[in-house]
């Protein structure tokens, strides 16, 4: 059952304030999602002597990262052959042996 006025109200012009409101929160949500985008591919990346991994844990998926003498002693204790080992080796840091 349509309420009293309810066509009035739905067919009346949005005012200039509510438009400029709309307008802002749009700007505002543009600017916040290209800022998490350029955070998201920024903070992903290796840096030079740096391990970075993506390994299982109890809550799911866990990223190690491992720098300088941190990440050659890492690295020792890895078995070969494993994707661990494969970017340790791209690095130059020793695995351990099989």
């Amino acid at each position: 059952m349509p309420m009293e006025g309810q066509w009035r109200r739905s067919a009346t012009p949005i005012a200039r304030r509510d438009r400029r409101l709309i307008f802002i929160l749009a700007a505002l949500a543009a600017v916040g999602s290209v800022a998490a985008i350029v955070i998201a591919l920024t903070r992903g990346s290796s840096h030079a002597g740096c391990v970075t991994v993506t390994v299982a844990s109890t809550m799911g998926g866990a990223t190690v990262r491992h720098c300088g003498a941190d990440a050659r002693r890492f690295c020792r204790q890895q078995p070969q052959g494993g994707s661990i080992a494969a970017q340790c080796a791209r690095l130059g840091y020793p695995v351990r042996r099989a």
